[in-house]
């Protein structure tokens, strides 16, 4: 079966390509995240005291 690339990219729908009735592959268009990471990032810090002090060895541990 031909792959319809062309037509995925029109039309923005994934093919699932199976081996033997189990789906292995899923061809769909790419969507680009316009946002930089830090954009993304934004607001999920919600809480940050003492963002100067050092971390204690201990802390790794309990987090």
């Amino acid at each position: 079966m031909p792959c319809k690339c062309l037509e995925i990219e029109e039309t923005g729908r994934p093919r699932i390509i199976t081996d033997r009735g189990r789906a292995t592959l899923e061809i769909r268009k790419l969507r680009r995240n316009k946002a930089t990471p830090l954009e993304l990032l934004k607001g999920s810090v919600i809480k940050f005291d003492n963002p100067t002090q050092p971390i204690a060895e201990d802390d790794w541990e309990n987090g």
